[in-house]
Parts: C-alpha cells; structure tokens; sequence
C-alpha cells in the first residue's frame, strides 16, 4: 500500500497491519496457523497500539511479531530489492508521474528487471493486486 504521506505514524501503522493480517486470514494458504512479522526497530512499529493489533486480534491465527536489529538486510533479504527498486524509481520518476497511474505501473516493470533473473516481480505481485 502506498501512502504520500512522509512519516509513519503508529495508526497508520497498525491500520496497514490490520490489513495485511485479514487478507492472510483469508488467504486459503495452505499453512499452519502461526504466522510471524518481521519488521525494523521504527518507533511507530513498536507502540501499544500495534502491539495489540497483533496480539489482541481475535483469530485462529497465532500472529507474533519480531522486531530486527536496524538495517540488517541478512535478516530481511527484501530490502535488497527494495534498495534496487527505490535507485531506479528515482532515477525513471517524472513530474507528471501520479501515484495512481504511473507509480503503480512502474514499480511492476522495474520489478521484471531486478533480482535473480528478474524475480522479484513474483516476489512482489500480491502485494501490486492492491496498489
């Protein structure tokens, strides 16, 4: 989800979590019921509130979160990705360019580009279904 805003603050922090935990609620996934989220230190990551979101959700889901050592890409290997794709954005981007038409098309062709072999767009579509 893309917002324009230039900060993070904890509710829309915890409203993105909410979000992402029900489509994984009803993802169909064929997998065991534990889920685990794997974020930075941010301050907004770590409030009450969001630790409620995550631990207070009524669900059949055991949903835990683990906050990783700041800026340890060996500990969440997509933030490589999202390095390459933040060099090219800002290197394609253009005045007219507007989150709804071009942004969402663009990070999907530089997606086909970067990776192993172009992978990430597989990597990243499900996450492009809601741009």
């Amino acid at each position: 989800r893309i917002i324009e805003e230039a900060e993070t603050d904890q509710q829309t922090f915890s409203d993105f979590v909410d979000y992402v935990l029900s489509r994984l609620e009803v993802s169909g996934l064929a997998v065991d019921m534990e889920r685990v989220l794997l974020w930075d230190n941010l301050r907004s990551h770590l409030t009450g509130l969001v630790y409620n979101t995550v631990y207070g959700r009524p669900s059949p889901n055991q949903f835990t979160f683990i906050p990783r050592p700041p800026y340890q890409p060996k500990y969440g290997p997509t933030e490589y990705h999202f390095a390459e794709l933040s060099a090219q954005l800002q290197h394609d981007v253009q005045p007219e360019w507007t989150v709804a038409k071009n942004l969402h098309t663009n990070i999907g062709l530089i997606l086909d580009q970067i990776g192993k072999g172009g992978k990430s767009h597989n990597t990243f579509s499900y996450c492009l279904e809601d741009l």
